[in-house]
């Protein structure tokens, strides 16, 4: 009697493509990056990765080099002292800006509209944002 699994062939894993490899290095450097800034050791992060296939070398590879760039990151948008001026600059230029409208809107519709000061503050926020370049947090 023939076996009847002798002409069956195994089902075969394509390639993934290009696509499917851009979403999977996005989730894996997503999931690095969500546990080291959790202050996850970098130890549990590569048994973990190690748990999911990934060789032990390439994952501590991987996990050191993502820490280092989320470093550089943070150094390049820190907020320093001498983006202080710049900022108090951008703001007055957003509330003068704003107010300047603000009044002139005033003026000619004959109303003054209260829900504009909410405006005028998004304007100076940006202007803060703009004349710093993005940078972000306390001074050092």
């Amino acid at each position: 009697m023939a076996d009847e699994n002798a002409g069956a062939q195994e089902p075969q894993q394509s390639e993934p493509t290009p696509e499917e490899q851009q979403k999977a290095a996005e989730q894996l450097q997503a999931f690095v990056a969500g546990e080291l800034k959790k202050g996850t050791p970098k130890t549990d992060i590569i048994k973990q990765l190690e748990e999911s296939g990934v060789e032990r070398a390439e994952a501590a590879k991987y996990v050191s080099g993502l820490e280092q760039t989320i470093e550089q990151t943070k150094q390049a948008e820190a907020f320093e002292s001498s983006d202080m001026f710049p900022a108090v600059l951008g703001g007055l230029a957003g509330a003068i800006v704003g107010g300047l409208a603000w009044g002139y809107l005033a003026i000619w519709s004959d109303k003054i509209y209260s829900a504009i000061a909410i405006l005028i503050g998004f304007l100076c926020g940006g202007g803060v944002i703009l004349f710093t370049r993005g940078k972000r947090g306390m001074p050092a």
